[in-house]
């Protein structure tokens, strides 16, 4: 048997759950949040990544300002699979 076994890394993969407590720390490192907000603040951003999560490049993009958009430009949608 080899001494040493070469395993390939697995992508780490992030659920909405994840990117909401993600926010919700970012948040809670800028701004001074009572723990009354917590639930409501927690809430928004987890519909937000669950909303981001299922939309299409093109239904995000449409989120955008048209100040926004033309600063960056329209990215084509790309499938991912």
């Amino acid at each position: 048997m080899a001494e040493q076994i070469k395993v390939n890394p697995t992508p780490i993969q992030r659920n909405s759950f994840d990117v909401a407590i993600e926010l919700m720390n970012y948040h809670l490192s800028r701004k001074r949040t009572e723990v009354e907000e917590l639930e409501g603040l927690f809430a928004k951003y987890y519909a937000l990544a669950t909303y981001c999560e299922s939309s299409s490049v093109t239904d995000l993009q449409n989120l955008l300002s048209d100040e926004l958009i033309e600063k960056i430009g329209r990215f084509q949608e790309q499938s991912l699979y």
